[in-house]
């Protein structure tokens, strides 16, 4: 496996299709043995196997095998993590099938095993579903691809680059094994970055020093890949770059609409990795700009010259070659006749 290692101070060839024989199936026919409630428990349907990355999907049975009316929960785990429960009531006799549950799991290079586990009244159905191995993303498309040291605190902006930047593209994001979001599910930011980047994106600050496991899970139309990155976190590291001073002076910013708008900020990265400003528009959900920047200093202006809407703050993104992040609210938007605000 190609594994990055971002190192945290002293302190993702070609791209091929893997496998998709995602197919539905049966439950295994074995009935639990119930414990005297009289609800009966079985996996319907489940998909097995599945590509890592995808969304592991099943449905439960629940059989009411007595003469009164009961209200069970249905509890389903993933791996012993909860995956989602469900309350519903069954009449005397009545089997019925709540809605579908479903799980992204996340991918690895090599196939394993994730187990899945429906309860409801003291009785339990479970099975063990094949996650298949699936490839890296080729180097070229995500970042950082470089070795990196960073102190508590920093944040990390990862990018998952398009397979096919007119295909559709769904990314989830694990740290430490445990899933932290999905792009292309709001924030429309999401869907703004990738349109503008061909990436999907996610910011990581670890507060604490030690060993950080991230994972991008890539889903497409041609296959699942994915992203790791270790991430090792101690005092003496990088820190984020910093937004040194802007002009205007931050706060409300009077804009006339009859003249253009300009904007300047001076920014700093002690280790001189320098990469891009990102101007956003926040409400309206827009990128205004993308100025490139380098060295240990820069100064980067902007010229607006409409579509500025009332009260919308201008948000800078600082970014460095290494993934290093730093963002700040600097302005909110005075719509004005004659520039001079509304005081």
């Amino acid at each position: 496996m190609n594994r990055r290692s971002l190192l945290r101070g002293t302190a993702a060839s070609g791209i091929g299709p893997v496998s998709a024989r995602t197919v539905r199936s049966r439950s295994d026919g074995e009935r639990p043995v119930a414990d005297g409630s009289g609800v009966i428990v079985r996996l319907a349907d489940v998909t097995d196997p599945i590509d890592g990355g995808d969304s592991l999907e099943w449905t439960a049975e629940l059989e009411n095998a007595t003469d009164r009316s009961v209200r069970p929960t249905v509890e389903y785990t993933v791996d012993g993590e909860p995956a989602g429960a469900v309350t519903l009531t069954l009449g005397p006799g009545e089997t019925e099938r709540p809605f579908s549950g479903n799980r992204r799991v996340e991918p690895a290079a090599e196939d394993r095993e994730v187990s899945l586990r429906v309860t409801a009244a003291g009785d339990s159905a479970e099975r063990t579903v094949t996650v298949l191995g699936v490839d890296e993303l080729e180097a070229e498309r995500s970042r950082p691809a470089e070795d990196l040291a960073v102190r508590p605190g920093t944040t990390v902006l990862f990018e998952a680059g398009a397979v096919d930047p007119n295909a559709s593209q769904f990314t989830s994001w694990w740290a430490n094994g445990d899933r932290v979001g999905d792009s292309m599910v709001g924030p429309a930011w999401q869907s703004i970055y990738y349109a503008e980047r061909h990436a999907h994106y996610w910011q990581y600050t670890a507060e604490s020093a030690g060993r950080h496991e991230i994972t991008a899970g890539i889903d497409t139309d041609v296959g699942n890949y994915r992203v790791d990155w270790t991430v090792n976190v101690t005092p003496d590291g990088r820190p984020s770059p910093t937004i040194d001073d802007a002009r205007p002076e931050p706060g409300r910013l009077p804009v006339d609409r009859a003249e253009p708008t300009a904007l300047e900020v001076d920014v700093a990265d002690p280790d001189g990795r320098l990469e891009r400003v990102v101007w956003w528009l926040g409400q309206a959900d827009q990128i205004i700009g993308t100025s490139e920047i380098s060295g240990t200093t820069d100064t980067v202006s902007l010229t607006v010259e409409e579509g500025l809407c009332q009260t919308c703050p201008i948000i800078v993104w600082v970014i460095c070659t290494d993934g290093r992040f730093t963002s700040e609210s600097l302005w909110e938007v005075d719509v004005t006749a004659d520039g001079t605000g509304t005081g």
